[in-house]
């Protein structure tokens, strides 16, 4: 059976895009990295897509979720604690660093499951970087991630100073623009600037963590 030229094109801009994706994953990856490595002694704790469902398990069909959950990388969060924290538990005072990729602002998440020609144009939307650190006000031992983040009602602006909220959450968080990290030194001026607004606004010492 001939191949269809128009496919066949087509597919070879896919293993390229691929191939760029993982490029892409990989200096992102690296960039998170860079960022928690200057807080001193923080652990990884655990991360989450922000819109999608995480790939699936080896016993559910990915066929039957959205495309999108083979692509976690469109939008992620990441979460460091410093070390000798409880993983799952925040007491009062204690803080967490949140890590948020946006890779591509242009895509919905509605019902049905979206087209990607329906989304913005390329160049009209934005792959960011934002930083939060979210302290725990709390009376009584919560959950960091469920009862904390996930409640955080997300700033429409930034540099973002949320106040404190029903679930105990104080945050402050600041938003870059990726092509903002070009260099090494670009991403460490702009973590040497959010340390210090951050600790400004929640009152609390990286040095003591």
């Amino acid at each position: 059976m001939p191949a269809d030229p128009a496919l066949a094109s087509a597919l070879v801009d896919v293993r390229r895009a691929y191939r760029l994706l993982w490029s892409y994953q990989r200096r992102v990856l690296d960039t998170i990295a860079l960022v928690a490595g200057e807080f001193g002694s923080l652990s990884f704790a655990t991360w989450q897509p922000m819109h999608f469902f995480p790939p699936a398990r080896r016993s559910v069909n990915p066929a039957e979720h959205w495309a999108a959950d083979l692509l976690p990388m469109m939008g992620a969060e990441f979460f460091y604690l410093p070390q000798g924290r409880d993983r799952s538990l925040a007491q009062a005072g204690q803080w967490m660093l949140a890590i948020n990729v946006m890779s591509d602002s242009g895509y919905e998440v509605e019902e049905p499951e979206p087209d990607p020609g329906s989304f913005a144009a390329a160049e009209e939307c934005e792959s960011a970087l934002s930083l939060y650190i979210v302290k725990s006000m709390a009376e009584r031992p919560v959950r960091w991630v469920e009862d904390l983040w996930d409640e955080m009602e997300w700033p429409e602006t930034f540099p973002a100073s949320v106040p404190i909220m029903p679930s105990g959450l104080r945050a402050f968080g600041m938003k870059y623009d990726l092509a903002e990290f070009g260099r090494s030194a670009d991403v460490l001026a702009a973590v040497a600037d959010f340390k210090a607004r951050a600790a400004a606004d929640l009152e609390i010492s990286f040095a003591d963590s």
